[in-house]
């Protein structure tokens, strides 16, 4: 958006008339006329605040423009009442075009007035960055209040209150002629700033370009702009972003900016900056809390204006007075005030573009993560049932040559690396959020496992890193231990591999009481990330690493964990400087420990029948074998309808089911067989969990004996079959 014209001429009109104005009165006054003609409304008001209030502070309207308004000079509001009371009290700006679905508006004021009010634009009025009142412009002659109107508004809010200010520090400005130059000059620039908030929309060009325009019109030896990065709550870092001198230049070898530690740099001025208040005065020379940065560059005086986003610093904008200038209480501070506010108002604009950009990049990546999720699980059932053929014919082998010495430690390799196998697919599952069901979970303390990896990392990481922990005595969590072992693991070790020189690994957990969550982070000063790599580090298989050092299933495994716990994962970071992952669980009450299950051991049948239904033609062949060594007698049917089939003609005792299977899956086989059966014993094999046997209808997960997940074991599965046949009082629904 651009000035037109007529705004332009308005506003040096504006500026003329307020620099001749002498009482904070006439400012407003002035303020009230010319707004009303700026966005072609009908009439305004401006409500002031009432000082000798009893209680919080009633508004009064005193200054009124147009049609029937001066009907409500002297009415008065309670805090809070009628639009323009809501904004006082928010200190937020409002555009109603509708008044009549608004239930902020007081429809009292119009029955007292005689006005008909159809829309609003209303804003607060400041001065020495209080709230004095509000200014309210009704109804838009030519359609509806827009953004650019309420812009527009503010410019001209922002023109007043540098006078108003002005009024209130200074002598009468007909005694000293002198200042009512420097103060028509400031109001003009402060214009010029203003109106470049609606000229540019890249932020750096209307930063550089408000500085320049700083140093000219205050004829300053230098402007500058630093930026503030809140990186931990002990390390506030600033950096230099732009620098123009006299000549309106950069300086002739102006390199790229450098992180510094603000504290130091701004010594005994860090605090009042960090809380938001400007800073005007000479540079000491000495004392035990310098500030550094103006030390070294010899400046004598300084001029600074902190910008304050949501109640964080996120800038600082100053000025470098020339020698002999004032720097207290000068017209300067009211420009560079003007041009800080400025600068918030686009930085927020662009904060609000970026979070709308990250909400839908974080939309896309859900969905990405949905997909690969999808994918994985399919991944995983094809692998799982591979491993299961594996594992069965090694078992089947090691029962068959059990004196073979020699074969039986290659048969052992073989598990050994099938489990490794297994446990691959175990991480792929976490990520596809389909690994663990909630019957797995026990309430534990969190500060065991926090105990553990402290151990752990303290003796094994680099000695260059050092290690500090910080949490609570007792951190009761819902979970599986495993799983939350893994994630702290993970997360470690990711920040141990961005510090090959050395730097602080810290590791600290709290319970917020109030929101009633877990908060963990684990964060380092290492070589942290770009944008870029940030979006993908939780994608699985993506990995910074050299070849054959990460898989890169680490943090896409970590993600699975906490959305498989019902949490939330965050990261922050910054090139150079390092990165902070902030984890957020949901806590429990303590409960007792919960024992581990004990080693089942190989449970031989007696001579039962038992039909198997699988696809897989290698898995089937292998188990049938396996169970003829154990006791059993073994029918095998290849796909759905053979499956039935066979158990009508011959109703074996038990019938062990693959789940996922082409045509006819094992669901619709077992609902088959237990219509025509209702007492059939019936073990479900699955390598695509799907949440396990939890996502079974409630009638079917009732009438099966045994839901088992591939690859399993011989002496859990042996087990399995010896309860189907002997009670089976407790079902068994088990995962490997």
């Amino acid at each position: 958006m651009t000035l037109r014209n007529d705004d332009l001429n308005r506003f040096q009109s504006l500026i003329r008339i307020l620099g001749e104005c002498s009482t904070r009165e006439a400012a407003v006054a002035a303020l009230l006329r010319n707004a009303v003609k700026l966005v072609n409304a009908e009439a305004g008001t401006v409500a002031m605040l009432r000082a000798d209030s009893v209680g919080p502070p009633d508004l009064v309207f005193n200054h009124t423009c147009g049609k029937s308004a001066e009907e409500l000079n002297g009415i008065c509001l309670k805090a809070g009442q009628g639009l323009i009371g809501w904004v006082v009290s928010n200190n937020k700006p409002v555009i109603v075009n509708d008044v009549a679905h608004d239930e902020r508006f007081f429809q009292w004021v119009d029955h007292e007035s005689g006005f008909q009010t159809r829309s609003v634009i209303c804003s607060p009025v400041k001065a020495d960055n209080q709230i004095i009142g509000a200014i309210e412009v009704l109804n838009k002659k030519d359609g509806e209040f827009t953004d650019e109107d309420l812009n527009l508004l503010q410019m001209a809010i922002f023109l007043a209150e540098s006078r108003i200010n002005s009024l209130s520090s200074l002598p009468p400005l007909a005694s000293e002629q002198h200042d009512q130059q420097d103060y028509q000059r400031c109001l003009e620039a402060a214009a010029a700033v203003t109106s470049r908030l609606l000229k540019y929309r890249e932020i750096d060009r209307l930063r550089d370009d408000i500085l320049q325009l700083l140093v000219r019109s205050t004829k300053a030896q230098r402007g500058f702009y630093i930026e503030v990065q809140h990186f931990t709550s002990d390390r506030i870092l600033g950096r230099l972003i732009k620098e123009f001198g006299a000549d309106g230049q950069p300086p002739a070898a102006e390199s790229a900016p450098q992180p510094f530690n603000l504290r130091k740099a701004l010594g005994e001025w860090f605090q009042e900056i960090s809380s938001g208040r400007a800073v005007a005065a000479e540079v000491p020379k000495s004392g035990e809390n310098p500030p550094e940065l103006l030390q070294k560059t010899g400046a004598a005086s300084v001029q600074m204006m902190p910008l304050v986003l949501r109640d964080k610093t996120i800038g600082i904008i100053g000025l470098v007075p020339a020698a002999g200038q004032r720097t207290v209480n000068g017209p300067e501070m009211e420009l560079l005030r003007t041009a800080a506010e400025s600068l918030t108002i686009a930085f927020e604009h662009q904060q609000s573009q970026m979070d709308k950009a990250r909400l839908e990049q974080q939309v896309l990546h859900a969905q990405k993560l949905e997909s690969m999720g999808e994918l994985s699980s399919g991944i995983a059932h094809n692998f799982r049932n591979i491993l299961a053929g594996i594992i069965a014919n090694c078992q089947l082998v090691q029962m068959k040559y059990h004196d073979h010495g020699e074969m039986q430690e290659s048969i052992k390799g073989i598990i050994h690396l099938a489990n490794v196998g297994s446990e691959l697919v175990s991480k792929l599952m976490k990520f596809s959020r389909k690994g663990e069901t909630r019957e797995n979970r026990t309430v534990f303390n969190l500060v065991e496992i926090l105990d553990e990896i402290y151990q752990i990392i303290s003796t094994s990481f680099d000695k260059r890193i050092e290690i500090r922990r910080n949490w609570e005595e007792t951190i009761p969590i819902e979970g599986v231990r495993s799983d939350l072992n893994l994630l702290l693991m993970n997360l470690c070790t990711n920040a141990r591999d961005a510090m090959p020189e050395g730097g602080i690994l810290q590791v600290s957990a709290s319970v917020d009481k109030t929101l009633g969550r877990l908060h963990l982070t684990v964060s380092d000063t290492g070589c942290g990330m770009s944008d870029d790599t940030r979006k993908r580090i939780f994608d699985p298989f993506f990995t910074t690493k050299d070849p054959g050092k990460g898989t890169g299933l680490g943090l896409s495994t970590a993600y699975g964990i906490v959305k498989d716990h019902d949490g939330d994962i965050h990261v922050t970071s910054t090139p150079g400087v390092g990165t902070i992952f902030q984890v957020y669980f949901p806590t429990a009450r303590a409960k007792g420990a919960v024992a581990h299950e004990p080693l089942f051991q190989i449970t031989p049948g007696n001579g039962e029948s038992v039909l198997i239904v699988d696809d897989d033609t290698a898995l089937l062949h292998t188990l049938k074998d396996l169970l003829l060594n154990i006791g059993y007698r073994v029918e095998t049917a290849t796909n759905g309808r053979q499956g039935i089939e066979s158990y009508m003609a011959r109703r074996p005792d038990a019938v062990i089911i693959d789940r996922n299977m082409p045509g006819m899956d094992g669901m619709s086989v077992a609902k088959h067989i237990l219509q025509v059966d209702a007492d059939a014993k019936i073990i479900i094999l699955s390598g695509y969990e799907n949440d396990g046997p939890d996502s079974l209808s409630p009638q079917l997960k009732e009438a099966i004996q045994s839901y088992v997940v591939k690859p399993f074991d011989i002496t859990h599965f042996s087990q399995v079959l010896n309860d189907t046949f002997n009670g089976g009082q407790e079902k068994q629904q088990a995962g490997v």
